[in-house]
């Protein structure tokens, strides 16, 4: 079983007041409490973003800011990015209906709540490629292909809601309900960041990774592995044992 307690929404430089209420009206509409800003240009206490937060001040006012996307990440661990477009990254494309199916296959792998993060970028330019890819998951919004632009809150919302239905439909049924007696505590966002930077630096020293799409293909062929703790501490510990045989 998953819950919508285990979802986090996550804006990265959000320049407009008036869509920080927005978006809180919309997450607080479909029941989504953890709201993230990351480096926002527009102020939470903006009288405009008061204004459109309507009914979810509480919610506005509860949005936690953080520095930079990495903090934002550390208790993360599946990451849904959202995109207006296919972009040449070789991401797994999902729609707003499928995230929770996706969510559930990576929580049944797990003891403890799975914390589920869906990236928005800015209003102008979305997210950036180097973001993108920290994602396991790319969201396209299946609109008008003639007018498919979306604002933050409107597609807040409509993602907010896909999960909420499917939620609470996969809740009712009660067919997928986690085994805790062979789970284990998957691999988090900090996880994998400690161990991509030791791999990154060793293996550019010693010359194996030459051009900037090595650390990017490899991020994708291990998330879509489901690395748990112990599996993602395990090749920590192969790595320590490769860097420590290159300086003997």
């Amino acid at each position: 079983m998953i819950n919508l307690d285990q979802f986090t929404f996550i804006y990265i430089n959000t320049t407009h007041p008036g869509n920080l209420g927005s978006i809180a009206r919309a997450t607080k509409n479909m029941g989504i409490s953890d709201v993230r800003l990351v480096a926002p240009l527009a102020n939470v206490n903006d009288p405009q973003a008061v204004a459109n937060a309507a009914g979810a001040k509480d919610t506005l006012a509860s949005m936690r800011i953080f520095s930079d996307l990495e903090q934002a990440l550390e208790d993360v661990n599946v990451i849904f990015a959202t995109s207006a477009r296919p972009r040449n990254l070789n991401p797994t494309i999902v729609t707003p209906e499928e995230i929770v199916t996706k969510a559930i296959e990576f929580n049944q792998n797990s003891p403890h709540k799975l914390k589920v993060a869906v990236l928005f970028g800015t209003e102008h330019s979305g997210l950036t490629n180097e973001q993108l890819n920290l994602a396991n998951y790319h969201i396209i919004i299946n609109a008008n292909p003639e007018y498919s632009s979306l604002n933050l809150a409107m597609a807040s919302l409509l993602i907010a809601y896909s999960l909420r239905v499917k939620v609470l439909e996969t809740n009712k049924d009660n067919k997928l309900e986690q085994s805790q007696n062979t789970a284990q505590e998957l691999a988090s966002q900090a996880d994998f960041h400690n161990y991509f930077t030791r791999l990154e630096e060793h293996y550019t020293q010693n010359g194996f990774i030459k051009h900037s799409k090595v650390i990017p293909r490899l991020q994708h062929i291990y998330k879509k592995a489901q690395l748990t703790k112990k599996e993602i501490d395990l090749l920590q510990g192969m790595l320590t044992a490769d860097i420590k045989q290159k300086k003997e």
